[in-house]
């Protein structure tokens, strides 16, 4: 703990200072206050004694020898030529020991959702607050900070001096107050003396949290707010998530008279609609437990004001390509929200029994999560007797079957097992699967994978598409109201079957009215030559959204292996890749267009 006693004692040395208080000495280097009691400091205070500044400030960055030379020419540079920008400056460092993952996250940090919830919290500040910045980094947010109050009143506080001096040399502005402390000894600032905290990508790593969280209530002025931003639920070997049960017991312990608590789900997609977020309220139960991350506010007193983006700062999110490369559901997240506050229910149509598992598995999750009505209606589910034609024979041995009749048989409780892991509804059709599928003359349509797998469908299957047609328009009239989504196949891959259900669904988009979501066929879409071909020919659809989780511990794994019989011949090798979800809308149909933006 910091002994919280006023400085009594402050000594100049050229640019910098010892701070002297009741218990020890600290030394002030280019700006930065390093506030820890150790060896460091102790050197660094010996050297500024014997007025060796330079030698101070290379003792406090405790850095190998390659690294630490860098990030002095860097310092120099800076200095007196300002140059480079802060982007060339780390990447260089990279090629000196500098952890590259962290200069990824560096490089990108302005672009990440986080950073615009950390800009939106700023608006709370009012003018003249005094304001203090916890765990602070590299220091991107003090230039948004600067413009809301008074520069000197605004700290920024880092248990890393490199971040600092990262800070001070890029971002902070001469007047910033930079403090390298350790928050896990509590804050370095007077009781009541705060209006604005904020603590962006850092309370999960916090190891105390009831303490953090009290020291925040002490150093808060009483009518001070606190955002603590970016808060991730689950734990890494450095990461320690906490459940928002959890926290809403520690914000409980801490005495704040309002908290708030939103998922970065919800926040985000009111972010980019401009919608007000009133923090006198607080996200659902179920939303925050759904969430990989989220923030919370809190205030001694009263929040008399909703947060929202004001006009400069939305024109920024809207120009910013923003990376989502740790948050990929962020990406669709806002996009789901808007498929599940306008629909109440979700219509599958799959052409086989696994198609909408295999291409759809993460959505149907998601929306199910939600409390939505899903069914997954499948068109093709049913053979004939024999005589096969070569492709069938060809099937049926993959599937480890002689008997077509069987072999359906077992696909279709296949299918009800692998729909019930997801927990939705399904509806199993009657038409014949393309394989056995005859004319009028009794000759198979498709005797062979080349014509099946053509990507046009035969004059023949004209009668089948009307008929399919009629099925799922009185299917659909008799079992849905108005607020019904549907999805369909692309048809990527060129399959008959899933051209054929493509082409009755976009019937029924026109007669009916519905909207309508083509998904990309999973495993079709792997095969990149017969992807490029498809979009090539079919040009007049376009992604507005995909799902790119890549959660394989999920349900939807678990239910593509239900389809034991579909294995072998799907995934040869046993691995399931790993691919993103993608839905598309076609531009001349109605659809949910207007509600994708």
């Amino acid at each position: 703990m910091y002994c919280k006693g006023l400085f009594t004692k402050i000594e100049k040395y050229g640019d910098s200072m010892i701070l002297s208080c009741s218990c020890s000495d600290f030394p002030l280097v280019d700006g930065i206050l390093y506030l820890r009691r150790d060896s460091l400091q102790k050197k660094a205070i010996a050297f500024l004694n014997s007025g060796a500044h330079v030698k101070a400030l290379i003792t406090l960055l405790d850095l190998k020898r390659s690294l630490l030379y860098a990030i002095y020419f860097i310092y120099l540079l800076r200095k007196r030529f300002k140059f480079p920008d802060f982007n060339e400056c780390v990447r260089l460092l990279a090629y000196f020991s500098y952890d590259k993952k962290w200069v990824w996250y560096l490089v990108n940090r302005a672009r990440i959702p986080s950073f615009f919830l950390s800009i939106t919290a700023t608006n709370l500040i009012k003018e003249d607050n005094i304001v203090a910045e916890i765990g602070c980094g590299t220091g991107h947010l003090l230039p948004k900070l600067s413009v809301k109050t008074k520069p000197e009143n605004i700290y920024a506080v880092d248990k890393s001096f490199l971040n600092l001096l990262f800070a001070r040399m890029f971002f902070a502005h001469p007047d910033n107050l930079l403090i390298c402390a350790d928050c896990e000894m509590g804050l370095p600032f007077r009781g009541d003396n705060l209006d604005f905290i904020s603590a962006v990508d850092t309370f999960h790593y916090i190891n105390n949290k009831r303490f953090f969280l009290t020291e925040i209530n002490r150093v808060m002025s009483r009518n001070g707010n606190g955002a603590i931003i970016h808060t991730l639920s689950t734990n890494t070997r450095t990461i320690k998530g906490v459940s928002f049960e959890i926290l809403s017991r520690l914000l409980e312990k801490s005495y704040f008279k309002k908290t708030s608590i939103y998922s970065n789900e919800s926040l985000w997609f009111n972010l980019n609609r401009k919608i007000p977020i009133n923090l006198n309220k607080s996200d659902t139960q179920k939303d925050l437990k759904n969430s990989y991350s989220f923030n919370f506010f809190v205030t001694k007193n009263k929040f008399d004001r909703n947060l929202v983006l004001n006009n400069k700062q939305f024109e920024l999110l809207k120009q910013t390509p923003i990376f989502y490369g740790w948050e990929p559901k962020l990406s669709y997240g806002s996009k789901i929200k808007v498929l599940t506050e306008n629909y109440e229910q979700f219509l599958f149509i799959s052409p086989h029994l696994d198609d909408a598992v295999l291409s759809c598995g993460d959505l149907i999750e998601l929306l199910i999560s939600k409390d939505k009505k899903v069914k997954v209606a499948t068109v093709f589910c049913k053979a004939t007797k024999q005589p096969y034609s070569p492709q069938a024979k060809k099937y049926l041995n993959s599937c480890g079957y002689t008997d077509a009749e069987k072999l359906f048989v077992e696909r279709r409780k296949e299918d009800m097992n692998a729909l019930k892991v997801l927990g939705v509804g399904y509806k199993h059709f009657d038409f014949i699967d393309a394989a056995w599928r005859k004319d009028d003359r009794e000759s198979f349509i498709y005797p062979n994978e080349i014509i099946q797998f053509s990507g046009r469908i035969p004059a023949k299957e004209k009668p089948l598409i009307i008929d399919l047609e009629h099925n799922l328009e009185t299917f659909i009239r008799k079992n849905y109201t108005k607020r019904l989504l549907i999805f369909a196949p692309l048809g990527v891959g060129g399959h008959a079957d899933h051209l054929i259900t493509r082409s009755a669904v976009e019937y029924l988009a026109k007669e009916l009215g519905k909207p309508v979501l083509f998904w990309e066929d999973f495993p079709y879409n792997t095969n990149a030559i017969s992807r490029k071909k498809f979009f090539l020919i079919n040009q007049n659809y376009y992604p507005p959204f995909c799902i790119n989780d890549l959660n394989h511990d999920n349900k939807k794994l678990k239910a593509i292996k239900k389809y034991k019989s579909q294995m072998k011949g799907l995934f040869p090798k046993r691995l399931i890749p790993k691919l993103p979800e993608i839905y598309y809308i076609r531009k001349d149909l109605i659809s949910a267009k207007k509600l994708l933006p």
